[in-house]
C-alpha cells in the first residue's frame, strides 16, 4: 500500500514495468462510509493530511459509487472508480502468508536502488528514453515548447545537455516527477520516462 511517497513511487514503477498502459487497484477505499478512506489493512487515510498522489480533482465519487482507488495509467496518480470495475491489482501479503510485509518491500526498494527511487539525485549522461527516443536539450524549445524546466543555477537541478533528469519544482507535483524523464525530439511525443541506471526497477 503506497502510504508514503517513496513506496508510492516504488510500487507505481513496479506496476508500470508489468503493464505500462494498465490501471491497478492498490488497497484503498471508502466502501464502508463515503468520504472515510481506509487502507486494506484497516488503517485510515486522511485525504487532507496524509501522503497521497491524487489526480487533479480527485477523489470525486463521480456519479456516485466510486469507492475504490487505482493508479491511473501512464501518470501514476490516484483516481477513485467503481469497485466492480475489472482491473489488475497489487496484492500485499503478510509475513505469515509466506511473503514480505510493507517494511520489507521498502527495504527491497532501498537495496535495489543505489540512488533515490525517483531519480532526483541522478547526474549521469543517459539521454535516451525507455522506448529509445532521443532526449531534447533542456535549453531549447524545439520541437517541444516548455517553460517550467530550464537550466538554472538557483534551482540547482543540473539540467545539462539532453540528459535524463528529474527536476522538482518546489511545492508542485507533476506526473513526470515520479522518475527520470526528458522532453523528446519526436514531435509526436512531448516527454517520456528514462530508465534510472541507479534504480533499474
Amino acid at each position: 500500500m503506497p502510504k508514503d511517497r517513496d513506496l508510492d513511487i516504488f510500487l507505481w514503477k513496479l506496476v508500470n514495468a508489468v503493464d505500462p498502459g494498465g490501471h491497478f487497484w492498490f488497497g484503498l477505499s471508502d466502501r464502508k462510509r463515503e468520504g472515510e478512506w481506509m487502507w486494506a489493512d484497516g488503517t485510515p487515510h486522511n485525504v487532507t493530511t496524509d501522503w497521497g498522489s491524487w489526480n487533479w480533482g480527485q477523489p470525486d465519487d463521480n456519479a456516485g459509487g466510486e469507492d475504490c482507488v487505482h493508479y491511473r495509467k501512464y501518470s501514476g496518480t490516484w483516481n477513485d472508480m467503481q469497485c466492480k470495475t475489472s482491473l489488475k491489482f497489487i496484492c500485499q501479503l503478510t509475513q505469515d502468508e509466506g511473503s514480505r510485509d510493507q517494511a520489507s518491500c521498502v527495504m527491497t526498494a532501498k537495496t535495489v536502488c543505489t540512488g533515490k527511487v525517483d531519480g532526483s539525485d541522478y547526474r549521469g549522461n543517459l539521454s535516451v528514453t525507455t522506448s529509445g527516443k532521443t532526449c531534447q536539450r533542456w535549453d531549447v524549445n524545439e520541437p517541444q515548447f516548455h517553460h517550467n524546466y530550464w537550466p538554472d543555477p538557483v534551482t540547482n537541478t543540473d539540467l545539462t545537455e539532453n540528459y535524463c533528469r528529474n527536476p522538482r519544482l518546489p511545492g508542485r507535483q507533476y506526473p513526470e516527477e515520479a522518475n527520470l524523464w526528458c522532453y523528446t525530439t519526436d514531435p509526436s511525443t512531448r516527454w517520456e520516462y528514462c530508465t534510472n541506471p541507479a534504480c533499474p526497477i
